[in-house]
């Protein structure tokens, strides 16, 4: 019989801790592997969407700034403060900002024209008298006059942008018009006449203007005379003017004063005056009613649209003059609108100021720079009384807006039963029917800007 060796120990260590070095070596891997795994997991779900909550979060903030710049520049184009040109910067989209498995991040600002969806604003009134129209006081054949009659006073003024005179017509014999100013203490401080001496024969008139300071003793301040021939017809005369030297006398005058009109007998004289009573409400005699009037003012928006997989999604949106924020947790004004209510006695003040933007449709989206240059091109404007008003605004945020509105007229001090507001889907609107519906206690003061605006990338 052959006895077999029994193996060698020496040889059953060996190989045993050949296999073992193997295992290990696949244990280290797998470790290895784990904690690297770990690492990236920890680095995605943690470190990048705090790196990026940080940068989107920072992005935002640029965005804010540059919008709050472009309708800064916007307002002083509305107002006339700036008349020319003005580039403003914009960079859409996270530049030379990545990360390694970072989530996409959607930018886009969209331009949208009136066109395409008017974001503008619409006066509706029942009846509004115009009195100044376009910086131009409202004057001609077409105005209404106040007539004077015999006499007729106008007190507590503070000042007067205004005054027209306005003789129909004249009967043979020396006739005249005489303005007078009496101060606040009661004194007379001087007087503006016109006089008309129309002829017999060959239908000449002498027409002479003075102006004295105090009474008919005083020193005469200006002197004129025109000679007509032929039919007189209505004819105007435009106190205001710097040679009549009234409005010096209206300077020098303790205010608040009263201008008294007398006319001599025989003819027939009016006057239209805008001037401002004791309650610095701007007041007028004339100018060109209006029934069912409406003036749209259409204009484009601006939208900055930023969906961001870290940070909260936002939307920087402007109309109407406004710049509005919408994010998750609802909608705000950044910048309100130019609207500005005031009470005076039981008269409504309603001073607004509108622009009306236009721009062709585009977006911008990505990553991308580019500039919105923004040019004033027309102005208009208009002062009027009116016994009642409807505003009304288009927009995405009606509840905003009517928010506004209604803190806005409250914090005037407009006693609620002087207005209402009111919104639907697409738009926001407040009535102002004042503290008598269907008389002129409501003075609306608007001004409006065409505003272009071109993008270049």
């Amino acid at each position: 019989m052959v006895q077999q060796r029994a193996p060698s120990p020496s040889r059953r260590y060996r190989a045993t801790s050949e296999r073992d070095g193997g295992v290990t070596v696949i244990v280290g891997l797998l470790l290895a592997i784990a904690i690297i795994t770990a690492l990236l997991v920890n680095y995605r779900l943690q470190w990048v969407p705090l790196a990026m909550e940080d940068v989107q979060a920072a992005h935002m903030d640029e965005v804010d700034n540059a919008m709050g710049a472009l309708v800064a520049t916007l307002d002083k184009q509305l107002i006339g403060e700036v008349n020319h040109t003005v580039s403003s910067p914009f960079q859409v989209g996270i530049h030379g900002k990545s990360f390694p498995t970072m989530p996409p991040v959607s930018h886009r600002m969209t331009f949208t024209s009136a066109t395409t969806t008017d974001k503008g604003m619409t006066v509706d009134a029942d009846q509004v008298r115009i009195f100044e129209q376009d910086g131009t006081v409202l004057g001609g054949l077409s105005e209404t006059y106040s007539s004077i009659g015999a006499s007729t006073t106008v007190t507590d003024v503070q000042g007067v942008d205004h005054l027209r005179i306005k003789i129909d017509t004249v009967t043979p014999g020396t006739r005249n018009v005489r303005i007078q100013i009496t101060n606040a203490t009661g004194v007379d401080t001087g007087w503006f006449e016109i006089a008309v001496e129309p002829k017999e024969t060959n239908n000449i008139y002498n027409v002479t203007y003075e102006t004295r300071d105090t009474d008919a003793t005083g020193t005469v301040l200006y002197d004129d005379r025109d000679r007509y021939r032929g039919s007189m017809g209505p004819f105007y005369v435009d106190v205001m003017e710097a040679r009549t030297q009234f409005p010096a006398l209206l300077a020098a005058s303790e205010a608040p004063y009263d201008i008294t009109f007398t006319s001599g007998g025989g003819w027939t004289a009016s006057y239209a005056m805008t001037y401002e009573d004791d309650n610095g409400v701007l007041q007028a005699s004339g100018g060109i009613t209006h029934t069912n009037y409406q003036l749209p003012l259409t204009s484009a928006s601006i939208t900055y649209t930023a969906e961001n997989p870290e940070f909260v999604d936002q939307s920087f949106v402007v109309e109407s003059g406004a710049l509005l924020l919408n994010q998750d947790d609802g909608t705000a004004f950044l910048t309100e609108p130019r609207l500005t209510p005031e009470i005076h006695g039981t008269t409504t003040v309603l001073s607004l100021t509108v622009p009306r933007l236009t721009v062709s449709d585009q977006q911008l989206a990505g990553v991308s720079k580019a500039t919105v240059k923004t040019t004033p091109v027309e102005t208009g404007s208009m002062k009027g009384w009116v016994t009642s008003m409807t505003l009304t605004w288009n927009t995405d945020y009606p509840s905003t807006w009517q928010t506004f509105l209604d803190d806005a007229m409250s914090d005037a001090g407009i006693p609620a039963a002087y207005y209402s507001t009111a919104t639907t889907a697409t738009t926001a609107s407040l009535t102002v029917d004042g503290a008598d519906p269907g008389n002129e206690d409501i003075l609306l003061i608007l001004k409006h800007t065409r505003i272009k605006a071109e993008v270049l990338r």
